[in-house]
């Protein structure tokens, strides 16, 4: 299938266009070849009239003047039916491809750059309008309109098309002879796009840190080094498609001497009348306008096949859990009490550079029942976090089983799943929207009421209050205009909103203050009533205040009991408690 394997490829995710892109191939055919019948019409019409062979020279003005308004209609509908289509199989892909992105988030992404994903949805899907809009197009046009002249010219002389055929042959063969240097350059430039957009959108939103650290010149180095290299990827594949337009031009000029030379000469020798020689002519040299116009294009081969390959390679990407589970949540929830359990749970990280596997849990066990607030506790990189992710299958467990009320999560939907469960982070993350469209995410359903209510809960609704426009006012990319206490208790509105049986507390408070400590905690009271609550902490306080604790050592529970009873019993435990009120 070779350059064009992608694209075939691609053609599966967009079957309902397949008869618009055939409309598009006719109007466009009907477009091109108007200009040649223009000319041979035109042609004829000068011939007969030198010779003192013209007739009805008013019913050729006409034929003429219909095909210059047909050209002008069209062209219209040329650019009108084709971009449409194009930009329609453009938004198709770019839907499919967000669908992708919220199929395989977040494990399928991670070690991912951001900014290469982005250049993939945008850039790689935008030059594919080339294809879609121009190039299939001009590939269908390009074989018919020319067999179509070779074979009126083959009523001429043979000889004719015989020449003008081998000259097509040599101009199709030096696209074809470069194409895997060509598809190879065209993957590299959009792969360095991908990069440099990464480094880009880094340096955005790390902006305030570069400056912290004066770490901007380094920052502009990698940036710099970064730009070079996709401006030299991109020099050496214009280069190359540069030489190959001046080439191809070269043999259009070369050939058209050639093929009016021979034009004469048959008509010199008798094959035909005088007349027939500049209709012949200007049909031998119209004849490859759709083909120079279509290898021209082919000199942007190489980045449309580059774009297609990793955008159907994104497509193609496969989401690491699977959802076979059929349960919905409302046959989750029990009416007398509910709980979560880890059973002998084994998992590991994969790093994808080497390829070694990272044992974190090793036969994890523990339970919470609702009502209960339990925190896991353990040193930095132990597996508190993967057991949040596990519980949400951001990733499947690789042995052992996570249920809730009996029922392993792998059995339950995994939108219904998510419902049963709420997150608050640590570093919270608001659109920049409005505060009140940042809560309706939690519930789109929820009422101006509802909103009110959460915000009460959440003590929040004093800052919400003072602000110029209320529930009203945009916040700014990631929450940027409020402090991290005031994103903190949105979040925690959005919990109350959502109200989940399973509430998930990632260091909620570790980044702040006392009273905003204080604060927080009051609206977490009120929200882990009647829940299963599991956190994850550091802090002293937060440990103190759970139901349980969860000691987390070697990838397993070393030890489970109430604060007073791990710093009693277990050595490590009040080992591990002395470092943290040591930091």
């Amino acid at each position: 299938m070779g350059r064009l394997k992608y694209v075939f490829l691609l053609s599966e995710y967009i079957n309902n266009y397949k008869a618009k892109m055939f409309f598009c191939i006719v109007i466009h055919s009907l477009y091109k070849m108007m200009p040649i019948c223009l000319g041979f019409e035109t042609a004829f019409i000068i011939s007969t009239a030198f010779s003192g062979n013209l007739h009805y020279p008013e019913r050729h003005f006409f034929i003429v003047l219909g095909m210059i308004i047909s050209t002008a209609l069209l062209n219209y509908l040329d650019i009108l039916v084709s971009h449409d289509v194009a930009y329609k199989i453009l938004t198709e892909l770019r839907n499919l491809s967000y669908e992708k992105i919220a199929q395989i988030s977040p494990a399928g992404l991670d070690g991912e750059k951001s900014g290469n994903i982005m250049s993939i949805v945008l850039e790689d899907i935008e030059i594919l309008e080339w294809f879609y809009a121009h190039s299939i197009i001009q590939i269908f046009v390009a074989i018919i309109l020319p067999t179509l002249a070779l074979v009126i010219m083959s009523y001429f002389s043979g000889y004719i098309s015989v020449l003008l055929l081998l000259f097509i042959l040599l101009m199709v063969s030096i696209p074809y002879m470069s194409r895997k240097r060509s598809d190879n350059q065209g993957i590299k430039i959009q792969s360095k796009l991908g990069s440099l957009n990464a480094i880009i959108i880094d340096g955005i939103q790390g902006i305030k840190d570069i400056v912290t650290f004066q770490w901007q010149k380094e920052y502009f180095r990698r940036m710099y080094e970064s730009n070079d290299d996709y401006n030299l990827s991109f020099y050496e594949y214009s280069k190359r498609s540069s030489s190959e337009v001046a080439t191809i031009n070269l043999l259009i000029g070369i050939s058209s001497v050639a093929s009016t030379l021979i034009i004469i000469y048959f008509s010199h020798i008798g094959k035909y009348s005088s007349q027939w020689i500049l209709p012949l002519i200007s049909l031998s040299t119209l004849i490859y306008a759709p083909l120079q116009e279509t290898l021209s294009m082919s000199s942007n081969y190489g980045r449309i096949f580059g774009a297609a390959n990793r955008v159907f390679d994104f497509l193609q990407t496969q989401p690491i859990v699977s959802n076979d589970g059929k349960i919905k949540c409302n046959c989750v929830a029990d009416t007398f009490k509910n709980k979560i359990l880890f059973d002998n749970v084994f998992f590991s990280y994969e790093d994808k550079t080497s390829g070694k596997k990272n044992d974190v849990l090793k036969g994890m066990s523990f339970e919470v029942k609702e009502g209960e607030t339990v925190v896991l506790v353990g040193s930095s990189g132990c597996g508190k976090t993967t057991c949040s992710k596990l519980l949400q299958r951001f990733w499947d467990v690789e042995k052992g089983g996570i249920y809730i009320n009996n029922i392993n999560i792998k059995d339950i939907d995994l939108s219904e799943l998510r419902k049963l469960i709420t997150v608050i982070p640590q570093d919270v993350y608001l659109f920049n929207r409005s505060i009140k469209d940042n809560l309706r995410l939690a519930n789109k359903n929820a009422s101006d009421d509802d909103i009110i209510t959460a915000l009460k809960n959440a003590n929040a609704i004093d800052f919400v209050d003072n602000l110029k426009f209320g529930v009203e006012t945009f916040v700014g990319e990631r929450g940027m205009r409020l402090s991290g206490g005031e994103k903190q208790r949105l979040s925690i509105a959005q919990a109350f909103l959502k109200d989940s049986l399973i509430l998930v507390m990632d260091e909620v408070t570790a980044n702040l203050d006392y009273n905003n400590e204080n604060i927080i905690n009051q609206s977490l009271e009120k929200l882990k009533r009647n829940k299963i609550t599991l956190m994850i902490a550091h802090r002293l306080s937060t440990i103190k205040t759970a139901d349980r604790i969860v000691y987390i050592k070697d990838g397993i529970c070393a030890a489970e009991g109430s604060f007073c009873e791990l710093m009693e019993n277990n050595e490590d435990f009040r080992a591990l408690i002395g470092d943290v009120n040591n930091s």
